[in-house]
């Protein structure tokens, strides 16, 4: 077991692009965009010693990729939920990765694009 999963959040999240971005422009995908999306729900990994230090990295971590925080609807310490068995095995690699890296912050998985 990883003891760092304790500095880990799993922040479930709603985005939209920042203003003068779309997301066809922002987003790859393996097939054709035929919508014009105007939001999207992400996974979010947050490397964080604080629930509140990792919701003050949101933001702007969503800004260094150009999208604007909606609401945040959930935020889990990644610890708890390996404790719980309640964590896919996927994304506990990408969490391990994580933790190998300088990096605080990435978008795990995939991201949910809708259209209002």
């Amino acid at each position: 077991m990883n003891s760092n999963y304790k500095n880990v959040w799993l922040v479930f999240v709603q985005i939209i692009p920042e203003i003068n971005y779309s997301f066809e422009e922002l987003i790859e995908s393996d097939k054709e965009i035929e919508e014009k999306y105007t939001g999207a729900w992400a996974n979010l990994l947050v490397k964080a010693d604080t629930i509140n230090e990792a919701l003050e990295i949101v933001p702007q971590g969503l800004k260094e990729k150009f999208f604007k925080v909606v609401c945040i609807d959930k935020i889990e310490n990644v610890q708890s939920l390996f404790e719980y068995e309640d964590i896919d095995f996927d994304v506990l690699k990408e969490i391990d990765w994580l933790l190998s890296t300088d990096y605080v912050f990435m978008i795990s998985d995939k991201i949910f694009p809708y259209v209002e």
